[in-house]
This record gives structure tokens, sequence and C-alpha cells, in this order.
């Protein structure tokens, strides 16, 4: 017996999305490699119940994801990778599928929340952006959120502010920290999207990521795509990225106002209390700058690796990691304020963005753990006797 509306590109969705190969999969369930190709290839060969259910349960998806209609109304952008370098194939091709579910569980959620409009500062076309050009747009960019001179306190809630979806990763063992991407629904509304590294150890790291990811949005890099680039394009973008993240976060004359002459560690230590930027990062800003020079750089860098700070440094512990809160809240609401039950929800959220395991649901949406469980009893009520 076979299963006649088995999607075999539901399949091949749900693969990708665990990072496995098709070898990988077909060792998983005890199949030949043709097996799981003849199933992703619809009109091929289709599974046995039993096959199915042991599909459903190695990829941890319910078995009604495999026999859903496909999307007929998303399409993913260009993507950028903070240290692209260091992703496989398969982990891009998963954040890729993993994108175009959050588009959906946003654009399911925009009928009935306002959200941030995408506000994205603008910058003239540059045959090239040099280095003094993109120190010049971090300060006008700036200027034109309204930061003055200021530190910026969260990153999250400042992309969040303005139209950038974030998000943590779902993926085990990845070793890049963030992915841009814009995720097209209808072919008319463009989500912007950022899904970072859950697993980053530090506040001032996250920061940095986001700020790195803030330049590839603000920078042009989206427009092109990043696997036709070749390698010395790829490491200039990255490059671009990192100047406009460090000249954003540690704007070039408050930063260097506070800063004196022939600075030791610990004067990076107390400023790192205010700007919310790392050690390392400040004393490589310090040396773009020309306040320390090569000597003082390489000297100040020796410090950090012999007090073991190169991994983790002083206050890394004072600073709570945020998390992305647009679809949380989102949710949240609606439920809080009757707008829809959890039951409901649930049923939507099948709807829009395919039938998927409550646990993924929750991680997508950065809800707590068992948020969106729903059961049928609870606590007995009791009264005082009168």
């Amino acid at each position: 017996m076979s299963i006649e509306n088995f999607n075999g590109e539901r399949l091949k969705a749900a693969r990708t999305i665990r990072c496995l190969s098709s070898t990988e999969l077909a060792k998983l369930i005890g199949v030949s490699k043709q097996a799981i190709w003849q199933f992703e290839n619809q009109g091929k060969v289709q599974p046995k119940p039993e096959n199915l259910f042991i599909l459903a349960q190695k990829l941890n998806f319910p078995t009604s994801f495999f026999l859903e209609e496909n999307w007929q109304d998303v399409s993913a952008g260009n993507c950028f990778y903070r240290a692209g370098s260091s992703i496989t194939k398969k982990q891009k091709e998963a954040q890729k599928q993993l994108n175009i579910i959050r588009g959906k569980m946003y654009s399911f959620l925009d009928e009935y929340i306002e959200f941030p409009s995408l506000n994205l500062f603008q910058l003239s076309k540059e045959d090239h952006l040099s280095d003094d050009i993109i120190e010049n747009l971090a300060e006008d960019a700036r200027n034109y959120y309204n930061m003055e001179d200021l530190p910026i306190g969260n990153m999250i809630n400042f992309m969040e502010n303005n139209g950038i979806l974030l998000s943590q990763f779902l993926l085990p063992d990845v070793k890049f920290d963030a992915v841009s991407q814009f995720i097209s629904i209808d072919g008319l509304k463009k989500i912007p999207i950022t899904p970072y590294n859950a697993a980053i150890p530090s506040f001032c790291r996250v920061q940095f990521t986001l700020a790195h990811e803030l330049g590839h949005w603000i920078l042009g890099h989206m427009d092109s795509d990043e696997d036709s680039l070749s390698t010395e394009d790829y490491k200039e973008n990255e490059h671009d990225a990192n100047l406009f993240a460090s000249s954003f976060l540690l704007p070039r004359d408050a930063f260097l106002k506070d800063l004196p002459q022939n600075p030791n560690l610990y004067v990076f230590v107390e400023l790192k209390k205010k700007w919310r930027v790392s050690i390392q990062a400040m004393i490589y800003r310090a040396h773009y700058l020309g306040r320390i020079n090569y000597n003082q750089y390489q000297y100040l860098m020796k410090q950090i690796s012999k007090n073991g700070w190169r991994t983790h440094e002083p206050l890394d512990d004072e600073f709570i990691i945020p998390k992305p809160t647009l679809l949380r809240k989102a949710i949240e609401m609606l439920v809080d304020q009757n707008v829809i039950t959890k039951k409901d929800l649930l049923s939507k959220l099948k709807l829009h963005c395919g039938s998927l395991n409550i646990d993924m649901y929750e991680e997508l949406a950065g809800l707590p753990k068992g948020y969106l469980n729903i059961t049928t009893t609870t606590e007995p009520k009791i009264l005082l006797k009168k």
C-alpha cells in the first residue's frame, strides 16, 4: 500500500532542514539512497505507510507535513553569511528552508499585527566603497537614525524597530554567526530576515555580528548572490561589513574623545562598560583610527592572549544576551488579548507554515518552551467554607 498524496518535495525540504544528505537519511531509515531519490521525485515511487512513519520519526516532522502541498507564493532571495567560509552547502540550504518558514509565519502574523516598517538608511551609489567612504556612511547612518554620539544599547531592538526580522538558528554544530536574506511573499511583500547563531557566547559578539549584518543590508550586498562572488569580492564585502559595524558601534569622534593617549588594557575594560563593544574590537578600532601604533596594538593583543581573554573577556558575564522579540510578542499579544486561541493559532500556523511539531513553532518564534501546548485539564478549584 502506498501513500497516494505523498509530497516528495516536502521530504526534501525536511531532509534539507535537518542537514542530511540522501545517503545519510537512507542509512537512518534502512533503505537505499536510490529509494530516497525516488521518494523525493514525485511520480516515481511513494513510500509505504511504515516507511513514512520512520521518515517522520527520524526527521522529527509530523507525518502530515509530507502530505501537504508546496508553498506557491514564496521565494527566497540572495543570502549573505557572516563567516561564510565555514558554512557548508547543507547548512546554507537548511537556512534557506527555515527562512521560508519564518517568512510565512511573519506574513500570517502581519494580517493581525502592525509590525515596524523597513527603514534602511539609503546610501548614494558609489563606483567603489573605499574605507573612508564607509566610515562616513556609518556616521551618516547614525545621524539618520538620530543616535547622536551615544552607544547602541541593543542591536536586536534597533534592527527589529527598523523592520528587520531577527530569529535564532535552529541548526546544530554551526560555525557561522548570522545570515541575511529577503523572503518574498506573493512577489510583492519582501521580508528582510537575519537569523543569528543562538550559541554566540557573549552580548558584545551579538552586537558586532548584527551590526555586521546591518552593513550587508545598507551597503547593498543583498543585490548580489554570495555564491556568484569571487573569493576576492566576497572578502571585500566582509571587510566592508566589518568596517561598517566597527564605525557604527564606535563612532570616530566620540570614541576618540573617550580614549586617552597610550591607553593600557584596563582603559578598554572601562570603555567596554559604556560602549558595549568587545575589548578586542575596541583595540582594533583604536589602531585603525591611529590612536595607537602597530607595536602598541600588537602588545595589547598579546596581553589579551596572556590573560586568557581571547574567548572570554571581562564583563562578558555581566551583559545579559537578549533575544529577538517581534514574533514572540506578536503571538503573545494575539493570545493575551483573546484575538485568537492557542488552538486556533496552531491551526493557522499549520495552514500557513506547514505541519510542524509544536517545539519547532516555538523555537522559530522565540516562544518559551511549552507555550503552545494545549491540555484539556486544569488544576482543581477549591474554596474556603463559609
